[in-house]
């Protein structure tokens, strides 16, 4: 079934990506058949979309139970569901999430974390809950590179970047793809994404965010999440610009 699950197969490709002997696949195809698994078309065998969605579960479980495992101090001490934006509920579903850790020797290296990320080429998305220690650099770097961004914050922060970047952007800087969204909801997380990473933090459940710990993935899934969740989140923000901040 999982050999199936990203694309349908013919017997050959199936032995050539498993290994297993065109008897033991020709047998075992034949009893997923007859079970409504699988369905054949030509000579390619499909995953039924039901069937799929069962494999699906299965291992979103799996994985779930993992992440749990190894999380659970973490978990129980942040806010992980919103009740407004129902995509925070999967986040257990990913899998490959590394949870990094501000120690003695790098007590910084969460934050960090973040901050690199903001610095990606491609599209960024990022939901900021507080004014990086460095984000002078990274106004910088929007400035002086070709960017592709959209920064999500409560008012206070958004102020504090729109006036930055109005400062050190010129007539030029109008080709810039960025952003700048005013939250209008409390946030509930920090977020980073770009296509190849996702980084996130959490707030802990007395309200306050947790500058020592993020949430690293590289996985596409936890990519695509991540992007789809900051577009829950930007619907209920307003939006500006760089052409409206710069005028």
């Amino acid at each position: 079934m999982s050999s199936l699950f990203t694309s349908p197969s013919t017997l050959k490709l199936l032995h050539k990506s498993t290994g297993i002997t065109y008897t033991s696949i020709s047998t075992n195809i034949s009893k997923l058949e007859s079970k409504n698994i699988v369905k054949k078309e030509k000579d390619y065998y499909y995953l039924r979309k039901q069937a799929a969605i069962k494999l699906v579960n299965i291992l979103l479980l799996q994985n779930n139970l993992i992440f749990l495992y190894d999380n659970e101090n973490f978990l129980n001490n942040h806010q992980v569901k919103n009740n407004d934006i129902e995509i925070l509920s999967v986040l257990p579903y990913i899998k490959n999430i590394d949870l990094v850790q501000a120690n003695n020797i790098n007590p910084d290296i969460a934050i960090e974390t973040f901050q690199e990320n903001l610095l990606s080429k491609g599209s960024v998305k990022t939901i900021l809950q507080l004014l990086l220690s460095n984000y002078s650099q990274v106004i910088d770097y929007f400035c002086n590179h070709k960017t592709d961004i959209e920064i999500m914050a409560s008012k206070n922060l958004t102020d504090h970047i729109t006036e930055a970047l109005s400062e050190k952007m010129d007539e030029n800087a109008k080709w810039k793809r960025i952003n700048i969204i005013e939250a209008e909801d409390e946030l509930k997380l920090a977020l980073a994404v770009s296509p190849d990473k996702v980084v996130m933090g959490l707030i802990r459940k007395e309200g306050n965010f947790n500058k020592s710990c993020v949430l690293v993935s590289h996985e596409e899934l936890a990519v695509n999440w991540a992007y789809n969740l900051f577009k829950e989140y930007e619907s209920i923000g307003i939006k500006k610009s760089i052409e409206e901040i710069i005028g």
